[in-house]
Formats: C-alpha cells, sequence, structure tokens
C-alpha cells in the first residue's frame, strides 16, 4: 500500500507543481517581461518565461535534441513530437541556470579526453577528435557546447534520482531475471534471395499515400556569401618569444615522447619551437580573417535612416568575390563551404523579408570565416507521387515482400506456440512447419557475452521473464526474423543474486528517474515557461504540402558572382 502510495505521488500533478514552483520561484521573475505590452520579433521562434528564443538557439536545439543526426524529412507526428522535446530541453536547460547546474569547460575537456573514439595508444588523440568532427561535418564549438549541455541535463536528472524509489520486490524479480540460467532453441529465418517481385502502380501509390513523410523535401534556402580564407591572411605580424614560451608550458603533455628506455620524457622547446610557430601563426591568420569577415559585416548594418547597403554592392567596394550557392537543406553539404555544419545553421536563421536580418555576422569554420546573405527560401513540401514514382516503386516492392515474409514466419511461429502448447516437443512442432533449430544457447543475461550468443540484444528482452517451455514473439533483426523456445530455466546462485542486487537497484532507480524528469520538464514547459511556440506550422498546411517554386539553380550550386 505504501509502495502505490509513494508511486501516485512521484506522477502527482500537485507534487510537480510543488517542487518547481520552489525551485523556480527566482527563475520565473528572472525572466519575466517588465510592462504590459509586446511585440513579435521576426527573428523569434517563441518565448520562453517571458525571453524571446533566437531561430538559431532554437534550431541548435533542435539539433541537439536528435543527437547532431541527421534527419532529413520526418511525418507530421514526429516533428510535433520533436517540436516539444525542443521546447522541453530549453527549459530544461534555463532552469538548470537559475538552479546553479552547470558544466565547466574542464569537465567537457575531460568528457572528450576520456572517450574512447578520440584515443590512440591510450591517449586523447588531437588528429582523431578534428577528424570526427570533419566527418561528422561539426564545427569544435557546436560539437563541445552540446556535450556541456547533454552533462549539464544529466546532471540536473541525477537532482531527481533521489525522489525515486524502487520498491524491494521488484528489485529482487529483477535480479532473479538476470541471473538465472536460461537454455535456449533460437529459430533463425531468411527471407527468399531471389528477385523482389516488382509493385503494382496501385501498390506504389497505395504505399506513398501510407508512407509521403518518407518523400518530404526539406525546407531549402539559396544564399550568397563571400569567404575570408585563413590562408589568404598569413601576413601577420611576428609571433613574440614569450607567446611561444607560453604555448610549450601550457601544453607541455602535447610535447611527450617515449625515450630508449621506455620512460616518458618532454621534448625541449628547441625541437618543438617550429612546430608551436606554425600553430600560433595559422592562429593569427584565423583571427585576422575572422576580424576582416566582421567588418565587412558590420558595413552592412543600416544607418540612421534605416537603410541597409547593398550587399554585392558593398563586396564591389571591397573588392571581394561573392558565391552562390543554393538551394541546399540544412543537413546538406554545401559545396565550396568545408565543413558547413555553422554555415548552413545560420543561413537558416536569417530573413530574406527583413533586410537587417538579410545577412549575418561573421560565421567560423574550420578553414574560413564566412559572411552570408540570404537570397531565398523554398519551403519543405512533399512532392506529387507522379514526380516521385521512379523512388516510391522499389520500396513499396521491397515493403510488400517485407510484410509478406514477417506475415509468414508469424503464421508458422503461432503454429508452433500451439502445437508446443498441446504437449508436442518443440522440434517437432518446428519439423511440422518445414523449420529447424538454428542453434542453441546457455545463459545467465547478467555475465553473457553478448557477442557469442545470436542476436543477443533482440532476444533477451523477449526471454528475461518468460518461464519454461514458452516461445517467444518473433523479432526482426539484421535482416533476418527470429523466434525462440526457452527450454530450461534455473534458479541462480544465492550469492550472485546478493552481490548483483546493488547494481540492480542503481539501475531502476536511474530508469525510474528518466520518466520523472521527462514528467517534470513536461510541467514546467506547461505551466510555468508561458511558452509562445512561432514554430508551428500554419493550421491549413496547404502551403507545406505545395510544390516548390522554380529554383534559382539546381540543388547544391556554387557559382562565382562578380559584382559590378
Amino acid at each position: 500500500m505504501l509502495i502505490g502510495k509513494f508511486n501516485r505521488m512521484i506522477r502527482n500533478r500537485v507534487l510537480w507543481g510543488f517542487f518547481a514552483v520552489v525551485v523556480c520561484i527566482s527563475f520565473v521573475g528572472a525572466f519575466s517581461s517588465d510592462g504590459g505590452c509586446s511585440r513579435t520579433n521576426p527573428d523569434s521562434a517563441g518565448e520562453l518565461f517571458g525571453e524571446s528564443v533566437s531561430r538559431r538557439e532554437y534550431a541548435i536545439a533542435r539539433l541537439f535534441t536528435i543527437g547532431l543526426r541527421d534527419i532529413p524529412s520526418l511525418s507530421p507526428e514526429l516533428e510535433t513530437r520533436l517540436r516539444n522535446l525542443t521546447w522541453k530541453r530549453l527549459a530544461a536547460l534555463r532552469m538548470a541556470k537559475e538552479l546553479g547546474v552547470s558544466t565547466t569547460d574542464s569537465e567537457v575537456a575531460n568528457e572528450i579526453a576520456g572517450n574512447g573514439t578520440f584515443q590512440q595508444n591510450g591517449s586523447f588523440s588531437r588528429e582523431r577528435y578534428a577528424a570526427f568532427l570533419q566527418n561528422q561535418r561539426l564545427s569544435p564549438d557546436i560539437f563541445e557546447t552540446y556535450l556541456k549541455e547533454e552533462l549539464t541535463l544529466r546532471k540536473l536528472s541525477r537532482m531527481l534520482e533521489t525522489a525515486v524509489w524502487s520498491p524491494p520486490a521488484q528489485v529482487a524479480s529483477r535480479t532473479r531475471e538476470l541471473t538465472d540460467t536460461i537454455t535456449l532453441d533460437i529459430v533463425e529465418l531468411r527471407p527468399d534471395a531471389g528477385p523482389t517481385p516488382a509493385a503494382t502502380i496501385e501498390e506504389a501509390e497505395k504505399f506513398y499515400n501510407d508512407n509521403d513523410h518518407l518523400f518530404r523535401e526539406p525546407e531549402r534556402v539559396t544564399v550568397r556569401y563571400v569567404p575570408f580564407a585563413y590562408s589568404s591572411f598569413t601576413n601577420t605580424p611576428p609571433v613574440p618569444e614569450d607567446e611561444v614560451a607560453a604555448y610549450y608550458s601550457e601544453r607541455e603533455e602535447d610535447f611527450a615522447t617515449t625515450d630508449t628506455n621506455g620512460l616518458e620524457i618532454i621534448r625541449p622547446i628547441e625541437e618543438v619551437r617550429t612546430g608551436i610557430l606554425d600553430i600560433l601563426n595559422a592562429r593569427a591568420a584565423a583571427l585576422a580573417a575572422q576580424s576582416a569577415a566582421g567588418r565587412f559585416s558590420d558595413s552592412l548594418i543600416a544607418d540612421s535612416s534605416g537603410n541597409v547597403p547593398d550587399f554585392l554592392a558593398r563586396a564591389s567596394e571591397e573588392a571581394l568575390c561573392v558565391h552562390t550557392a543554393g538551394p541546399f537543406a540544412v543537413s546538406e553539404n554545401v559545396p565550396g563551404v568545408e565543413p558547413s555544419g555553422e554555415f548552413a545553421m545560420e543561413a537558416f536563421s536569417l530573413d530574406e523579408n527583413d533586410p537587417e536580418r538579410s545577412f549575418s555576422d561573421a560565421v567560423i569554420e574550420t578553414n574560413a570565416a564566412y559572411v552570408v546573405s540570404i537570397i531565398s527560401r523554398q519551403a519543405s513540401y512533399i512532392p506529387a507521387f507522379s514526380n516521385v514514382v521512379e523512388r516510391v516503386m522499389p520500396l513499396a516492392a521491397s515493403n510488400a515482400a517485407h510484410i509478406a515474409f514477417i506475415a509468414g514466419v508469424e503464421s508458422a511461429r503461432n503454429a508452433v506456440a500451439d502445437s508446443v502448447a498441446a504437449g508436442k516437443p518443440f522440434p517437432d512442432s518446428l519439423a511440422a512447419q518445414g523449420m529447424n533449430i538454428s542453434t542453441s544457447v546457455t545463459f545467465a543475461v547478467y555475465d553473457s557475452d553478448p557477442e557469442d550468443i545470436p542476436h543477443f540484444r533482440a532476444i533477451v528482452p523477449e526471454v528475461i521473464s518468460l518461464p519454461r517451455n514458452s516461445v517467444t514473439d518473433v523479432v526482426e533483426t539484421e535482416g533476418t526474423a527470429v523466434f525462440a523456445f526457452v527450454r530450461e530455466r534455473a534458479s541462480g546462485e544465492s550469492l550472485s543474486m546478493e552481490l548483483l542486487k546493488p547494481r540492480v537497484l542503481e539501475s531502476m532507480d536511474k530508469q525510474a528517474a528518466g520518466p520523472a524528469f521527462e514528467s517534470w520538464t513536461e510541467f514546467v514547459l506547461r505551466e510555468l515557461a508561458d511558452l509562445k511556440d512561432f514554430t508551428k506550422p500554419a493550421a491549413t498546411g496547404s502551403e507545406d504540402e505545395s510544390e516548390p517554386p522554380a529554383a534559382d539553380g539546381p540543388p547544391g550550386t556554387d557559382t562565382d558572382e562578380y559584382p559590378g
């Protein structure tokens, strides 16, 4: 009874309200707007706690919410869910700031240095880190900001773990499931290797109508830009010797090596001076290029009469070469700009209808700084079936074949399960359906190596709580359909269970804290943050679904445009 009351308390709306209000009184006050009138900022994606959230801040939060992944199109339902998660993330981070929950630069550095992806011979490798960023089209600032926010949200979530309690009976049950010794007979089936029958035009059109979001074309923009390549600003003043010495003393670990006796030594500054000079000269060139880009951007600011200088005219006066790129989506590479992650996000934050928001500040990328000016924006749309029929046909055929294959396997599995329930041995029940056991394994979940058990991650959730003589449901994995029979299940050792219980308890508390954190952030967003969301599509959606206007050029073009 106490457990039931506690669980109801955890989910109680009033409790969350009390907790959120107690910790947020000063927070809400800090973000409350003064005065009774307001106006909509065209650069605003919405408002939280009475403060505007810029389109750029929202776009970055959206990217972080999906884990820096490239998701070119989403169904309307998933897009709505992603929008809600993005606002919850922004609200949670504002909450963390007011609560004093933060992450330092050194914590981010330690997280990166400790990640095996960026290590070589057991030590952090700057080259591997740079290669990772290049491959992911990310700037260091964007990736490290993402990590800092994730660590902050993790700390905020851990605060709620203290309000979560896992009942001992559930902990004991989960521990038994993990320590039981299970013997499985696994059946693995693959679709026929022959050619997939072609879909009819009617089948293809039905597939398109059911899955039209798969063919959605993303929003695209076309821009002009002026590059300020770092390699063009190498005529910088000589680097003072004290800067070389300071760089060396601050980064001595970078110059460590191993002598003939296998001992680590620091190479003397005389040996590495040339390399340090190269780094500092490159840094000076980058700063000079970024400063030049900043000055050019400043020259585009409106005068006292509100007149904004023409981008092409100003570039001509400065004898700068203007390039044109697009139409491109925010997730696509921009030809001529490498990497282009910051560039693309900045381009999409611009407003072609507002001269004062039609050009960017200096956009910093790895090899150059840029000033970007938007020309046009092409809305996201779903092409007509007739325009994508060649893309739809093979997908429709594969989908039909897959559905038929899974339906056949599930029918056979159901017949096997019925036969086993009637007392027939599992191998004989399989044989009656023309199938055989693919492999048999005996294991306990807690100490198993997933690599030793076929389809471990797919099968274990199905069998972990099943009793002896049970047949799992069909699961799909790696192009196959799999089901299994629990031939034996024996209790594990008592000592193993006792040793494992603390880890199980910790894991269950963390799992319970996740939903609690989601409930809390949802309450904060809906009841305290006074959300105003300007990113929602128009109710009719007519513009969103229509074919786009004629493009300024083929997607991904990059042309030189010489003003004047």
